[in-house]
Parts: structure tokens; C-alpha cells; sequence
């Protein structure tokens, strides 16, 4: 029996961490039973969604997200006592959060994947996408390392953020490309656009253009006008719209 055994029990059975303890019931009988209803109604949801093949709008990436944000700020307030003997049941909760976290984000990129491939990519999506991989990254990260730091989880946050609002990556800049990619593809197989000029043409007849094709490229550039700069779509066509941009 030495100085360190002692110290060694003292520190375990008794934190030196001074934590309150409203945030612990709060967060050990309120915040994490709330997220336990919430994995189980996922979960029953997305069986739902593979058993009728029904997506539905959008509505798939905000629960995900809401879930895996409760989650994570859970994990947050509880890891100052997962050395606590008393508490053994902190280490339990993080891996089981994340076990169960890796089905959801599949779900997650299955949803966003049909929305961009139908639609393709917004502002919003591009967030949803990041989203997306920091949250696989952190999984696979508290899954894998010996050596878990929480400090990871708000530093890789930081760098997804910075990611999504700077350089050619960021979401104002993907979702500008994405939007005029699909303007244009869609101009050229409707026969209205010549990429040998860079501009739109006139349709040669009636009827040249579809209904989808016309979906398309009107949600395109509504899309691209209310976003950015007017001046830089309208140039891309064959008409004048100086006047029509400065009254709207």
C-alpha cells in the first residue's frame, strides 16, 4: 500500500472534477432518455422507409441530424465523469451512440444522395453533406482510437466549418457549380443551349423543350438569380434582361 494506491483510489472513487450535479440529473434522467425515444423512433422510421421505398422530402436528414446532435452534446456533458466508478455506464453509452449512429448516417447519405442526384446540390445540401462526413468521421474516431479526446469532436467541427464557408469547397461556391452544371446539361439536351458559344439559344420549334427539361432549367435559374449575382446568369442568354433585372 503506497501513496500512489491511495491517491490512485481516492481519485477514482472521488473525482477531482467538482461536477454539478442538476447537470448530471438533467443530462443522466432528462437529455439522454429523450435521446434513447428518439434512436428508437429513427430506427422505426427507417424501417418504415425501406420496407415501402418512400422517401420522403428532406424530412429524413433533419431527424438524423437532431439525433446526432442531442446525442453528441449528451456525450459532451457527461465525460468529465467516465473515470467515475460510480458512472461505469458513460464508457457503455458513448459506444453504443456510436454503434448505433453508423446506421443512421448510411440512411443519412441515401437521402441526401437522392435529393442532390434529382435536384443537384443547394446551399443547404452542401451543409447536410459535411454534416454527413464529419459525423461518420467522429464515429469512426471514438469507435477506433485507443485515445479518445473530446476535444476532437468541436476542433473537427471547426474545420468542417471553416471548410463549408471558405475556398472552392465552400457551400456557396459548390452549389453555384452544381446549379449551372445541371442549367447547362439540361439546355444542351433540350437543344437550347450550344456549349461551343457558352450561351442559351432559341428554341427551333414547339414543343422543342419538355416538361421535365423545363422544370429543370426554370428551378435552375430561379435558383441561381435568387442566390448570386443576376447580372452573370442573364449574360449567358441571347436577350437584354438589364431592365428586367433592375425592376425586380
Amino acid at each position: 500500500w503506497t501513496f500512489t494506491d491511495a491517491y490512485t483510489k481516492i481519485n477514482v472513487d472521488s473525482p477531482s472534477v467538482e461536477y454539478p450535479k442538476g447537470l448530471r440529473m438533467f443530462t443522466q434522467f432528462v437529455l439522454l432518455p429523450l435521446v434513447t425515444i428518439y434512436l428508437m423512433i429513427l430506427y422505426a422510421y427507417a424501417g418504415k422507409i425501406l420496407f415501402t421505398m418512400n422517401w420522403p422530402r428532406g424530412w429524413v436528414s433533419y431527424l438524423v441530424i437532431g439525433f446526432s446532435m442531442a446525442g453528441i452534446l449528451a456525450l459532451l456533458l457527461i465525460w468529465p465523469l467516465r473515470e467515475d466508478m460510480r458512472h461505469k455506464w458513460i464508457k457503455l453509452y458513448a459506444r453504443g451512440f456510436f454503434f448505433a449512429l453508423f446506421p443512421l448516417v448510411i440512411l443519412l447519405f441515401c437521402s441526401i444522395y437522392l435529393r442532390v442526384s434529382t435536384y443537384g446540390i443547394t446551399i443547404n445540401r452542401w451543409f447536410v453533406i459535411l454534416l454527413a462526413c464529419w459525423l461518420l468521421l467522429i464515429a469512426l474516431y471514438f469507435l477506433l482510437s485507443r485515445e479518445k479526446q473530446i476535444r476532437f469532436i468541436p476542433v473537427s467541427l471547426f474545420f468542417t466549418a471553416l471548410l463549408s464557408a471558405y475556398g472552392p469547397l465552400s457551400a456557396f461556391n459548390v452549389a453555384f457549380r452544381s446549379q449551372k452544371a445541371r442549367l447547362l446539361e439540361v439546355g444542351a439536351a433540350a437543344g437550347v443551349y450550344n456549349p461551343e458559344e457558352g450561351r442559351f439559344v432559341k428554341a427551333t420549334k414547339v414543343g422543342q423543350v419538355d416538361f421535365d427539361q423545363e422544370e429543370v432549367l426554370s428551378s435552375a435559374i430561379e435558383y441561381l438569380v435568387d442566390t448570386y449575382d443576376a447580372k452573370e446568369v442573364a449574360s449567358m442568354f441571347p436577350v437584354n434582361a438589364d431592365s428586367v433585372i433592375e425592376k425586380y
